[in-house]
């Protein structure tokens, strides 16, 4: 696989999981939990991006417009989650972010550039913190801080 091919892939990743927690916040009254997962998308986004910039450069005809686009989320909710669903979207997004933490660290070993390497290993960290702070979120929903 080549180094583009496995950034696309990165991208296509940090796309879904910025969709996945646009729609969430988009549901979610509890303010917190809205707070932490509005950032996480937006870290998400910047992932993204990062990766469209990268893969102009190694392909400088490549349309990366989908890439580049920022995904909405409804900031003003009126329908809300309940406790359950709440807990669930967390659950769902630890499982996610380990995935992604685990296919990241697969793609890194077919990586000839370096410097991308080590972009994707921050990635990897950055899911570290996100899964630290989700943790702490779901503790705290479920009263065992």
């Amino acid at each position: 696989m080549k180094d583009l091919d496995i950034l696309k892939k990165v991208a296509e990743l940090e796309l879904a999981s910025e969709e996945r927690y646009a729609e969430q916040v988009s549901r979610i009254c509890d303010r917190e939990v809205k707070e932490l997962l509005a950032e996480l998308k937006e870290e998400k986004r910047r992932h993204k991006q990062e990766c469209a910039v990268l893969m102009k450069y190694f392909d400088p005809k490549l349309d990366i417009s989908d890439f580049n686009k920022g995904v909405d989320m409804e900031l003003n909710t009126l329908l809300c989650a309940n406790m359950p669903d709440l807990i669930s979207y967390l659950e769902a997004d630890i499982a996610a972010e380990l995935d992604s933490k685990k296919e990241y660290a697969e793609l890194i070993k077919n990586l000839k550039d370096e410097k991308l390497a080590n972009i994707i290993k921050n990635f990897i960290s950055d899911i570290d913190q996100h899964l630290e702070k989700i943790h702490t979120s779901l503790n705290g929903l479920r009263g065992e801080e």
